[in-house]
């Protein structure tokens, strides 16, 4: 079974489950970045106003194909209980997700928030079957046991 993780990090909390899963599953990685990099005021201003609605940002890529895999990872930092603008552009652009596993996570501070729930409809809509969702506080980030459990539970 071939996977593809597809994340977004702006301070290291997703990157660091994502490269976790990558180093634990064999997965391929991709890691979705803004062509205009947020400051990070600009990460709690604007960045969370497109987040609340659901916008997407220029990440410089027009196609994520999915042809070549079975499963989709999907992780996202949570901005005002929402997934980033750049993992809304990336779902956005995904191709040939019929079909597919999907699997997403999201790092937070405060709050899941909306996030997963988002997550699992978009990527329901792009035809996709989602075995599961799963939120990691900043701390959980860093307790690989409940990494695991998620490899585990969605069979990665």
């Amino acid at each position: 079974m071939k996977s593809l993780i597809v994340y977004h990090s702006e301070t290291g909390n997703t990157k660091r489950v994502a490269e976790y899963i990558h180093e634990k599953t064999d997965s391929d990685i991709l890691e979705l970045k803004p062509e205009k990099k947020y400051s990070k005021i600009g990460m709690y201003t604007s960045g969370i106003k497109r987040a609340l609605m659901q916008q997407g940002d220029e990440i410089g890529i027009t196609n994520i194909d999915l042809a070549a895999y079975d499963t989709i990872v999907i992780g996202t930092p949570v901005w005002g209980g929402h997934p980033t603008p750049v993992v809304n552009a990336g779902l956005d652009i995904i191709k040939d997700g019929e079909d597919k596993k999907a699997v997403a996570f999201a790092t937070y501070r405060g709050s899941e928030g909306e996030t997963l729930n988002i997550l699992r409809k978009k990527l329901e809509d792009a035809g996709m079957d989602v075995v599961g969702t799963y939120g990691f506080s900043e701390k959980e980030t860093e307790d690989s046991g409940k990494i695991d459990e998620m490899i585990k539970a969605a069979e990665l």
